[in-house]
């Protein structure tokens, strides 16, 4: 009886873990695209700021 509930308890442990392991693997997933979507905002904000600059430098001359 008293291994049985142990087995019981250790598979219970083991789906949560694997619960666990699943939603880490998510939030890993939800990192590297928020990661990617920033850095893509960055490259288009980048292009923005190059473009001004360029037309504040032709202004000036």
């Amino acid at each position: 009886m008293e291994t049985h509930l142990f087995k019981w308890v250790d598979e219970i442990v083991t789906d949560e873990i694997e619960k666990v392991d699943a939603k880490h693997d998510e939030l890993v997933n939800n990192v590297k695209d928020l990661r990617q979507s920033i850095m893509e905002h960055f490259d288009v904000q980048e292009t923005r700021i190059d473009k001004i600059e360029e037309e504040v430098m032709r202004i000036k001359n």
